[in-house]
C-alpha cells in the first residue's frame, strides 16, 4: 500500500493504493493534521475490505516461502535468494505485504552500490516470496513481476582466463590441501563448492570418473577424470575416518575446508592475480574445446541447463575450431 496527501483548493485529499487498486479520497479539511488522522482511518477501512481482518507479513511470507518453496529449489539457488533476503531485511521485515509496492521495490533495486546482476538476483527472490503469498491468498498480486526490469541488464565483465604460470604462482602460496584442491578445479572444470564437498566414495579412480552430488542444479551429474586429475587425486593426503577429499586440521580432528571463496581470495591477492577462482572452470572449459572436443558433452559435464551458456567459450575458439566443437566438422587432433 502506498498512499499521498494532496491538496486540492482548501481541503486535503488522499491517493493510496490498496490491493492493486487506486483510491482517491477528500478528506474535507484543510487542517492536515485532521487529513492524517481520517486518511488513516480510511486507509484502514480499504484494507479490512480488500483483504479481511488478518494482514501478512513480509516476515510470515518468507517462513511460508522458506516451508514451501525453498526445499524445491536448487541448493545454491536457494541459498543465494536468502541472500537477498538478509539484504533487502531492513526494508521489508517491519512491512505488511500489502505496504510493499513497486515504488518500494524500485528503491530497493535502485540502491546505490550494487551491481545490476545484484539488483535482478534480490527482485527475484523478492519475487518468489511474494509469488508464495499469493498462492495462499494472502496478497492479490506481485508487485515485483510488474516492475520493468529493462534497465537492468547485466554486464557481462570480460573472461579472463589463468596462465599456467599464475597458477602456479598460486599455487606456490597456499597451504596443505588446497594446492591439489586448485589443481583440480584447473583439471576437471568443477564448481568450487562442488570440489570442496567431495568426498572419497564419490570419486572412482578406476572408472575415472567423479559423482557430484551437490550441485548447482541440485542434480547429479558424474564429471570425467583426466590422467592429469587422477594423479592430482591418488597424490591427495587421506585421513582415516575422514570422508573429504580436501581437509585440513582442526582442533576437533580433520575436517573439510569452510569459507573457500574467502580463503582462496586471500591467496589470489597475494599472487597480484586480477581473476577469480571461477576462472578454472573457464579455463577447463577453453581448454577441452580447444582439444577438439563436443560442445555438448561440455555442456553435460559442466552441468550447463542450457548450451547457450556453454556457448560463451566458443570466443576462444578460431573458427574452424568453432565448427569442430559444434560438431560441423570433423577433428583433426
Amino acid at each position: 500500500m502506498s498512499d499521498h496527501l494532496y491538496k486540492r483548493g482548501k481541503f486535503w485529499w488522499l491517493r493510496c493504493a490498496v490491493g492493486g487498486r487506486e483510491h482517491r479520497r477528500s478528506l474535507r479539511t484543510g487542517d492536515r493534521a485532521l487529513a492524517k488522522q481520517r486518511a488513516a482511518l480510511i486507509v484502514d477501512q480499504l484494507q479490512r475490505a480488500a483483504f479481511g481482518d488478518r494482514r501478512y507479513s513480509w516476515k510470515e511470507a518468507v517462513v511460508e516461502w522458506a516451508t514451501t518453496v525453498a526445499p524445491g529449489l536448487a541448493p545454491m539457488t536457494a541459498r543465494r535468494y536468502r541472500i537477498s533476503m538478509r539484504t533487502c531485511s531492513a526494508k521489508l521485515a517491519p512491512l505488511f505485504l500489502d505496504q510493499i509496492d513497486r515504488k518500494l521495490l524500485a528503491e530497493i533495486a535502485w540502491r546505490k552500490g550494487v551491481s545490476n546482476a545484484t539488483r535482478r538476483r534480490d527482485l527475484t527472490a523478492i519475487s518468489s516470496v511474494l509469488q508464495a503469498a499469493m498462492a495462499r491468498g494472502w496478497i492479490q498480486d506481485n508487485p515485483a513481476r510488474a516492475l520493468d526490469r529493462s534497465q537492468l541488464r547485466e554486464r557481462r565483465e570480460p573472461m579472463l582466463l589463468p596462465t599456467p604460470a599464475e597458477i602456479d604462482a598460486l599455487c606456490a602460496l597456499l597451504p596443505g590441501n588446497l594446492v591439489p584442491l586448485v589443481r583440480l578445479l584447473e583439471q576437471t572444470g568443477m564448481r568450487l563448492e562442488e570440489a570442496g564437498s567431495l568426498t572419497w566414495d564419490r570419486v572412482d579412480l578406476d572408472r575415472r570418473v567423479a559423482q557430484l552430488t551437490r550441485t548447482k542444479a541440485g542434480r547429479p551429474r558424474a564429471v570425467p577424470l583426466s590422467a592429469e586429475a587422477v594423479r592430482t587425486l591418488s597424490g591427495t593426503a587421506r585421513r582415516l575416518n575422514c570422508p573429504w577429499v580436501f581437509w585440513h586440521e582442526t582442533k576437533d580432528g580433520p575436517q573439510r575446508y569452510k569459507g573457500l571463496t574467502g580463503r582462496l581470495r586471500h591467496y589470489r591477492r597475494q599472487a597480484g592475480l586480477a581473476w577469480r577462482t571461477h576462472a578454472l572452470r573457464h579455463l577447463y572449459a577453453v581448454r577441452w574445446l580447444q582439444a577438439g572436443h563436443s560442445l555438448y558433452e561440455l555442456q553435460q559435464i559442466l552441468g550447463h541447463s542450457s548450451l547457450t551458456v556453454t556457448e560463451i567459450y566458443l570466443d576462444f575458439l578460431t573458427p574452424e575450431e568453432q565448427l569442430v566443437a559444434k560438431g560441423l566438422k570433423a577433428s583433426t587432433k
